[in-house]
């Protein structure tokens, strides 16, 4: 432990995480501990061609994200997506915001693979989350766990365990800010609508129908029409298309070809999907890729 009690642990610093899930695989390096306040009062706005997770440790500051404004406090968790401005700023006073940061890249892979529950948590990430979820000290153990991991002497040398926890704080982390969290889903039992959103996040990539998730459900078409309209006045086919729209973009982002987008979001026909992305984004799928396209890809972090 570092000062003040803190879960500083220099052993966690520079460490590269690499893991296949299934369907998707993820990419990780921990970056160090950065502190903002009188010496360095922030990192300007910058922006990197990955994802950016950052755990605030202590004190106090400001997150600028995407032209808003967030406070930053003790036990906040914020991430950046690749292509996406933003900025750090702390206070000049005694309580100077400490934070440690990692770069997360998420890979892709065949479609046809089983889904596992990492995917699935990823997976729900992608189609959805916030920038900033409070109070999550809870993430804290693992860096306390690195630590405390690592001044036993019959475990030095080995990396094992910090390798896991780092991995485990990253999926938390992803599972904290995403929009619909579905962690316990496998061990408690469900609601109708819960089941078919989860059963929807699941399967994105493939062709969809009401008939399919209802049968899944063990319901009614109708019954279940009611449920989203009820509970997310929208209709199922609506709330389709949005999740797959935002996965898109996703894709988009990541440079995959329109064509390799539309199948991986269960849409085989590239006309059809050019004229649902343009309905729910207002542009077509290449205008809105070649808004990433013009922005000059920055590899690490600028301070």
């Amino acid at each position: 432990m570092g000062k003040n009690n803190l879960p500083i642990t220099e052993h966690i610093c520079g460490k590269r995480i690499e893991d296949n899930f299934g369907m998707y695989s993820i990419f990780c390096k921990t970056g160090t501990y950065c502190s903002f306040g009188n010496e360095q009062i922030s990192n300007q706005l910058h922006y990197h061609n990955s994802y950016e997770l950052c755990v605030i440790l202590s004190g106090y500051g400001k997150y600028i994200y995407n032209d808003k404004i967030y406070e930053l406090a003790p036990g906040d968790l914020i991430i950046a997506d690749p292509g996406v401005k933003h900025e750090i700023q702390g206070i000049a006073s005694n309580k100077e915001l400490l934070l440690i940061y990692f770069f997360i890249n998420i890979k892709v892979n065949s479609i046809s693979l089983t889904t596992s529950q990492n995917d699935k948590l990823i997976n729900n990430f992608l189609c959805g989350h916030k920038p900033i979820v409070k109070h999550k000290e809870q993430l804290f153990a693992y860096l306390g766990f690195v630590a405390d991991y690592n001044s036993i002497s019959i475990s030095k040398g080995s990396n094992y365990g910090t390798y896991q926890a780092i991995k485990n704080l990253i999926l938390e982390s992803l599972l904290c800010l995403s929009n619909h969290n579905s962690a316990n889903a496998s061990f408690t039992e469900q609601s109708t609508l819960e089941q078919a959103l989860d059963y929807i996040d699941a399967k994105l990539h493939t062709k969809l129908s009401v008939e399919s998730i209802a049968k899944y459900c063990c319901t009614s078409k109708r019954n279940l029409e009611y449920l989203f309209k009820n509970h997310l006045s929208k209709t199922i086919i609506g709330y389709i298309n949005e999740k797959k729209i935002e996965l898109a973009c996703h894709y988009l982002s990541m440079y995959y070809s329109i064509s390799d987008t539309s199948a991986l979001i269960g849409i085989s026909d590239c006309a059809q999907f050019s004229r649902l992305f343009k309905k729910y984004k207002g542009v077509s799928p290449k205008k809105y890729q070649e808004q990433y396209s013009s922005i000059d890809t920055i590899l690490g972090r600028r301070l």
